[in-house]
């Protein structure tokens, strides 16, 4: 996963990779599972299981394999900000 963020007042510019191998494994899964359930908890709820992660990881690794330059998120604000995620 790629995150772009520009900056156009202050030309700030941010560059993150984040490997879908660290994000979606047996032992990262749990601890991602807690976080959206603390955060659920807090806006009504509902229960994600480790499983439930690893299977969003596995549907993600798929279809970047077959859309490899898919972007998840694009925008533009009017004073010129970019931010873009990619898978």
């Amino acid at each position: 996963m790629k995150i772009r963020i520009k900056s156009a007042e202050n030309k700030l510019r941010l560059f993150f990779i984040f490997p879908s191998c660290l994000i979606f494994n047996r032992f990262v899964a749990p601890l991602v599972a807690r976080k959206i359930n603390d955060e659920l908890s807090k806006r009504g709820g509902c229960n994600v299981s480790a499983e439930t992660v690893l299977e969003l990881g596995r549907y993600i690794s798929r279809f970047k394999a077959s859309h490899p330059d898919w972007c998840l998120v694009n925008v533009e604000s009017a004073s010129g900000d970019l931010v873009k995620i990619k898978f």
